[in-house]
């Protein structure tokens, strides 16, 4: 039996002209670590609760050190922390960071065959500094 795997797409109907999901101003004048943070605040509330994700947040920050303000820098740790926390859910929660980061940048976001969190981090990134 032959393996097959497939690259799906995430459609972008609307973005609000003032205000966009992951709450950053569409002007492009937020650095991206700041709606990153946001991004991946706002995504692990919507999906698990606000209690839960400060929970994470603090017990990522005493026991890999990793702060709020240092996620951009350390994008792998990310993962894998929410990968030793969640499992296989963990790839759930990174599509939907992204999902929510593309809304920002206005573009429709394909997840590629061998997906891997800290290069698509990395490709947002590009993107939102190409609106500057």
């Amino acid at each position: 039996m032959e393996d097959k795997v497939t690259a799906y797409t995430v459609r972008i109907t609307s973005v609000s002209a003032n205000q966009t999901s992951a709450g950053a101003s569409p002007n492009g004048n937020q650095p991206f670590s700041t709606l990153l943070t946001e991004t991946i605040d706002r995504t692990l509330t919507e999906l698990l609760g606000t209690k839960v994700s400060q929970a994470l947040w603090s017990r990522m920050s005493r026991e890999m050190l990793l702060g709020k303000d240092d996620v951009l820098q350390h994008v792998g740790k990310l993962a894998t922390f929410l990968e030793d926390i969640m499992g296989t859910a963990s790839k759930t929660v990174e599509r939907r960071i992204l999902k929510r980061l593309y809304v920002v940048l206005n573009r429709e976001y394909s997840v590629p065959v061998g997906f891997n969190f800290e290069k698509e981090i990395e490709r947002a990134r590009i993107l939102w500094d190409e609106r500057q």
